[in-house]
């Protein structure tokens, strides 16, 4: 076993769980209860396994798809280059399909599929969207759509099923402009929109037809948020869907906005540098900026603002987020150290779940759990593998092994 070490400053780390008679649960057990700050684990990152992860012990890595490659023999869907923002959708069999995003440039991204059945084996594999560009992140609705985001100037959100048995719906209200990702509050149906932009800002869409179970985000109101004293001000955003290129100054009063950067903005905004994955849990939105090296959590009731984590830590660069059932925050970070890093919510500690080993040129994306929240995809975006010198994106699948010590006694999964 080998000392991991985080730059070398982080040598031994702490496993969060949750203790219960004894049984130590780990970071993603299915229970909704808050965890012990005080119970903790010991252990450090193993030597690398097959798949070039450093994984804790107990832990078993499996490579799910690879650029360019049939992930499913039911399919002659070959997967897609560049996987980005991802998530996971239960299925009426008891299985669930995981959807990735293709940040390819030139109006030749989109979405692909993996879908799973209840015991984990790939059945099929599809694309869901085609013909969009930079598909960066995205976000879950309630209803079981995915929210994908084109990270670019003119950029759009588009709504997809992950079925794939409707077309994508371009939902132009919720603005052009360089998104990121996209979190819907499962109670009002609002979204809350990143932008990867260092004047970047934080946008919430109010949608104008809603049901008790679903939105319709074909019109609404877009606002970027003003904070003051860690409260927000919502800002209406007059022209959310002009283009942002027009830069003539006899043009300008037709350029959105959100769009007018800085100090020539004609409305208020607080800039939030390099917006980038986002979150709903618990009432709450949490989101991170590389720019400043931050995560934010915004509280939707009260609409308090505050940066939760502000880069002093162990995480240098937070991209992609998600957060396991128990509420640990999982990050990857886009420092080029190829790592998923967790971190309490109580105690905002801070400690390493893997790390990429040789594929310092990649970054992780696309995380997400299974519906039981006991195996968690990501993404190598480009990965080790090379066909004719070009990266290939690789999905991974991170699960507990059944022989791991410490979880002697638990319902688990089966490595598979």
């Amino acid at each position: 076993m080998k000392n991991y070490s985080k730059r070398n400053f982080l040598k031994t780390i702490s496993f969060f769980g949750v203790s219960l008679a004894g049984v130590n649960f780990p970071i993603w057990a299915s229970n909704n209860r808050a965890y012990a700050a005080s119970s903790f684990v010991s252990y450090n990152l193993q030597e690398k396994d097959e798949n070039n992860l450093m994984l804790p012990e107990g832990f078993k890595s499996r490579v799910v798809a690879i650029t360019g490659e049939r992930p499913s023999k039911n399919s002659n869907y070959k997967w897609h280059k560049y996987p980005d923002g991802g998530a996971v959708f239960p299925t009426r069999s008891g299985g669930w399909i995981y959807v990735s995003n293709s940040e390819v440039f030139g109006y030749e991204g989109g979405v692909g599929t993996l879908v799973f059945d209840k015991n984990s084996n790939i059945i099929n594999a599809y694309s869901i969207c085609n013909n969009t560009t930079a598909n960066c992140a995205g976000g879950a609705t309630p209803w079981n759509t995915w929210l994908t985001c084109e990270e670019v100037d003119e950029g759009f959100v588009l709504e997809c099923d992950p079925s794939g048995n409707k077309k994508p719906i371009k939902h132009k209200s919720l603005g052009m402009f360089k998104h990121e990702s996209a979190s819907v509050d499962p109670k009002t149906f609002n979204v809350y929109m990143t932008e990867d932009l260092e004047e970047g800002g934080f946008y919430r869409f109010i949608p104008e037809v809603k049901s008790k179970k679903k939105a319709n985000y074909k019109k609404g109101i877009l606002q970027v948020a003003n904070i003051n004293n860690n409260n927000v001000e919502w800002m209406n955003v007059p022209e959310p869907q002009a283009n942002p290129k027009v830069k003539k100054e006899k043009e300008t009063e037709h350029i959105s906005a959100l769009m007018k950067r800085g100090n020539n903005s004609k409305i208020k905004y607080s800039i939030f540098n390099e917006g980038e994955g986002s979150y709903y849990y618990q009432g709450k939105i949490f989101f991170a900026t590389t720019g400043d090296n931050s995560i934010w959590v915004y509280s939707i009731s009260d609409e308090k603002l505050v940066k939760f984590y502000n880069g002093d830590g162990a995480l240098t660069k937070p991209d992609s987020i998600t957060i396991s059932k128990n509420g640990l925050i999982l990050a990857a970070d886009d420092s080029g150290d190829m790592e998923i890093v967790a971190i309490s919510q109580n105690t905002k500690k801070i400690f390493p779940l893997l790390r990429i080993i040789g594929q310092k040129d990649s970054e992780i994306t696309g995380l997400a759990f299974d519906p039981s929240g006991s195996r968690l995809y990501f993404s190598s975006q480009r990965g080790k593998i090379k066909v004719k010198k070009k990266a290939r994106g690789m999905i991974y699948k991170l699960v507990r092994n059944v022989k791991a010590p410490y979880l002697k006694g638990l319902k688990h999964c089966s490595p598979r």
